[in-house]
């Protein structure tokens, strides 16, 4: 059974394993409970996927920029997908590609020299506090191990969004790091990215290394494959969610949450199919 209000999944965020994505609908519901009336509740409830913004909302605002997920959230937002990457020091900031627009190697940069061309990851989750957060983990070009990588990843998120850890999930490409997270003590959720791999794949995968969502690219979306990971209790992410029929076919197949570059359209969207 799937995770969109069909299934027995415990209410109760503390309870991780049985918790699933249902973090992402918990963290939802804690925002809206206040308005059981608003048609956002019924969102929060598993009944409509939500709705999240792709590295912000690059069709508003500069893409990973604190201006962008700020704006994101006044779009309707209720989540925000980002990257993060290490710095040479260690830490992490929040860009896509390993290479800055000006050609500065990240991996090879202090954050002291980067703050003023990308966000940290501690100003992003300082500053987008009541918000979903999906953290991707962008391992390419980073100069360092899986191992470290996944022991300084996990360091940053204990340290960062360890009293939010219900509200939060990890996803990556990278099914080496990410089962690593997955296989820590850092009681988060995973999700597996992939999009030139087969669902079975990705499913047997998530399963194998006890991730608790799958997240195909939205080309390969429709109601079987969606169909498939919910009934082996897997919820399902897609991106990146923009055109019409993006849109409708996110929706028809029943996915968990649909990130896309544009929040508007998105929760215009998920609101009609409510009002039906």
């Amino acid at each position: 059974m799937g995770l969109a209000g069909k299934s027995s999944v415990s209410e109760d965020p503390s309870d991780f394993a049985q918790r699933s994505v249902w973090g992402l609908r918990w963290a939802t519901m804690h925002r809206m409970a206040h308005q059981p009336n608003d048609p956002w509740y019924r969102v929060a409830a598993g009944e409509m996927p939500v709705v999240c913004g792709h590295r912000g909302t690059p069709a508003h605002e500069l893409e990973n920029t604190i201006a962008g997920f700020r704006r994101a959230q006044e779009l309707g937002a209720t989540a925000i997908e980002f990257d993060i990457r290490p710095a040479a020091d260690g830490k992490f900031v929040v860009h896509h590609d390993p290479v800055t627009a000006d050609g500065v190697v990240i991996a090879a940069t202090d954050t002291c020299d980067l703050v003023s061309r990308m966000p940290t990851f501690e100003e992003l989750v300082a500053t987008c506090s009541d918000m979903f957060l999906d953290i991707e983990l962008k391992t390419d070009d980073t100069a360092c191990t899986a191992t470290d990588y996944v022991a300084a990843a996990i360091n940053a998120i204990d340290e960062l969004c360890r009293h939010r850890l219900s509200s939060v999930i990890v996803t990556s490409f990278d099914a080496v790091v990410l089962a690593g997270i997955a296989e820590s003590d850092l009681q988060v959720a995973t999700g597996l990215l992939y999009h030139e791999t087969s669902h079975e794949w990705a499913r047997q995968t998530a399963l194998e290394a006890g991730h608790h969502c799958v997240a195909p690219w939205i080309e390969l979306v429709d109601q079987r494959s969606v169909g498939q990971a919910h009934d082996v209790g897997l919820g399902v992410l897609t991106w990146t969610v923009n055109s019409a029929d993006q849109i409708a076919r996110a929706l028809s197949s029943g996915v968990d949450v649909v990130i896309g570059d544009d929040p508007v359209p998105l929760v215009a969207a998920v609101a009609d199919a409510h009002r039906r």
